[in-house]
């Protein structure tokens, strides 16, 4: 039978028999899509429509109105915000703005007071000023009321299929579901946003038509994206949705306390005020790195050296070509040091103003993706090109080794492996050092943060002991 179907094959004979099979399949497989299509539209719809119905409703057991108050709180002392006046929520806001600037005027107007009776407004004039304030909030209130619906509505029109469905795990969702559905369980809406005065503004922008996206263009560390409101004893849930894609495990999602810096702590640093996730599954927690991953949000991993960013020369097998743009890149080279001596010159026509263009020393405990250079680490010995140096974990300035004036630069690096040490000479500067190396097993290695373009050329190798 084997037979005869591989010269059924061979002869064409069963074309007929293929066509109709893949026919069949298609039929299935969209059989499949539409009854699972068909359930999800009404199990979101439904979600949808209750959530309607409970908003309008204003229907509260006690722990919503406890958050509502902490909301209403919050919003007293929330930054004014600019409003489309032509808008629904604009026109509501010009109405409270309206009323309040007519009670103002009128609270000592007999004459007033008769004009707002004879208009069936009289139950304004004898508000009290708390049940003003309650009745503004009220009405900031209604502008919220409809929000389920017709935020489902504006998805369900303007987003593309893509941005509608996630597929995952030979099924599909609706990404909207999971937003009404905390509204269902009794959620109250916190409003939160991004703020408008970011640490690093010209890396990223509010989106113009949709003010809960930020559009982010950044090409350097530092960088935070920071939302607008603060914690202080309230419980909260926040779902983001990102189409960032970093596979160098840079990308963080957390939490940062007020007395962190922004400019003098980056995220990359394993830093003690923030408590934070990586792109590659690790958490940071009181400045220390779980070694397990708890969630990957990459589609790959890391490799141990930044390829991307650099190769060898076709030509010249002792020149690397450069082209970086981010931190935690090392350029190693292909020898291990134990107790030899060596001296190896470099030559270098990268040209770096900020200082974070490095030559030095690398232990082998020194995991690369995890210890970026410019956050002075403790498993290498190396300097920087604004002229520090940095040994067992401490920074110390050394103008004899500063080289970020641009040109062509030559660097040399002289190892000891037995009795641990390294020293450093830039040009025709003196050579500094001795400078101490810990840990066993040595690598020279240069290293860069931000953008970087050039080249690293080995001029000499040598063994001298």
């Amino acid at each position: 039978q084997l037979l005869q179907e591989t010269k059924n094959t061979l002869e064409n004979k069963n074309s007929d028999k293929f066509v109709d099979e893949f026919k069949q399949a298609v039929r299935d497989k969209l059989k499949e899509i539409h009854e699972k299509l068909d359930k999800k539209k009404e199990a979101l719809t439904q979600m949808a429509l209750d959530a309607y119905n409970k908003e309008v409703s204003g229907e509260k057991n006690e722990e919503e109105i406890e958050l509502m108050k902490k909301v209403l709180k919050k919003k007293q002392e929330k930054k004014e915000v600019v409003v489309d006046p032509n808008s629904f929520k604009g026109k509501v806001k010009s109405l409270i703005e309206n009323l309040d600037g007519v009670m103002e005027k009128t609270q000592s107007l007999e004459e007033t007071i008769k004009i707002f009776k004879e208009n069936k407004l009289n139950e304004l004039v004898e508000i009290k000023d708390d049940d003003f304030k309650s009745l503004i909030e009220n009405l900031d209130g209604v502008m919220e009321k409809t929000q389920s619906l017709e935020e489902t509505i504006k998805i369900f029109k303007e987003n593309k299929l893509n941005e509608l469905v996630e597929i995952k795990d030979d099924d599909f969702y609706f990404r909207h579901q999971r937003k009404l559905e905390y509204r269902l369980k009794g959620k109250v809406y916190w409003d939160l946003g991004w703020s408008d005065s970011q640490n690093k503004p010209t890396n990223s922008d509010i989106d113009k038509t949709d003010s809960k996206q930020l559009n982010i263009h950044s090409n350097s560390c530092y960088n935070y994206f920071a939302t607008d409101k603060v914690i202080t004893d309230e419980s909260v849930l926040v779902v983001f949705e990102t189409n960032i894609h970093k596979t160098d495990s840079h990308f963080y999602f957390g939490v940062s306390n007020d007395s962190n810096v922004y400019n003098s702590n980056c995220m990359c640093c394993n830093i003690k005020n923030c408590t934070y996730i990586k792109s590659t599954g690790y958490v940071l927690e009181n400045s220390t790195q779980n070694t397990t991953p708890r969630s990957d949000m990459t589609k790959e991993e890391s490799p141990p050296l930044r390829s991307e960013f650099t190769e060898i020369d076709k030509t010249d097998s002792k020149q690397l070509n450069v082209h970086s743009s981010s931190c935690y890149n090392y350029y190693a080279t292909d020898k291990v040091i134990t107790d030899e001596s060596v001296l190896v010159v470099f030559e270098t026509n990268i040209h770096k103003t900020d200082g974070y263009l490095y030559f030095g020393v690398s232990n082998d405990s020194n995991v690369y993706n995890n210890n970026c250079m410019c956050c002075t680490i403790g498993n290498c010995t190396y300097m920087r090109s604004s002229g520090y140096v940095v040994e067992n974990s401490k920074q110390n300035t050394n103008t004899n080794l500063k080289y970020d004036k641009g040109g062509v630069t030559t660097v040399e690096v002289r190892v000891h492996g037995k009795e641990k040490q390294v020293y450093f000479k830039v040009n025709e500067e003196e050579e500094q050092g001795p400078y101490s190396l810990n840990g066993n097993n040595f690598t020279i290695t240069s290293g860069s943060c931000n953008s970087a373009n050039g080249n690293i050329k080995i001029l000499s190798s040598l063994m001298i002991g």
